[in-house]
């Protein structure tokens, strides 16, 4: 369906699909019919040449504006001219919280459960702050 609708996109406005620069999508839970990458999904399915890139963000609950904004910047910085952004979400077929129970009952965790003397690092080289944190 995301493809039907970038098709349908691309022939009312006469874009030629490689000038297409990126396409962002914006999807709160990535699981099931809704995981694998949707926006490179889209792009891979519709007319839009293999070589334009395609991610898909998970910003709860503001997924499709951050998609939005994220397209906004790219085209306002002069980085991309032509950005398509959206979002997705079914919540009839993956209701909220979704990706949360997939990784539940597949034993892969819990999100909201730290192991003691879990260590976790960062390190961002670009503003050169490196922090460590070590929860007890």
């Amino acid at each position: 369906m995301g493809a039907l609708t970038v098709n349908a996109l691309v022939a009312k406005s006469k874009v030629n699909p490689a000038d297409v620069e990126d396409l962002i999508l914006g999807v709160v839970s990535q699981v099931g019919s809704q995981g694998a990458n949707m926006g490179r999904t889209i792009v891979l399915s519709s007319v839009l040449p293999q070589h334009v890139p395609g991610t898909t963000v998970d910003r709860q609950c503001g997924s499709s504006l951050q998609a939005i904004h994220f397209a906004a910047q790219a085209v306002m910085s002069g980085t991309q001219d032509i950005v398509i952004a959206g979002g997705v979400e079914n919540m009839t077929q993956v209701p909220i919280g979704s990706s949360v129970i997939a990784g539940l009952n597949s034993n892969l965790g819990h999100p909201f459960k730290v192991r003691p003397y879990c260590t976790a690092h960062c390190t961002w080289a670009s503003v050169l702050i490196v922090c460590d944190v070590v929860i007890m």
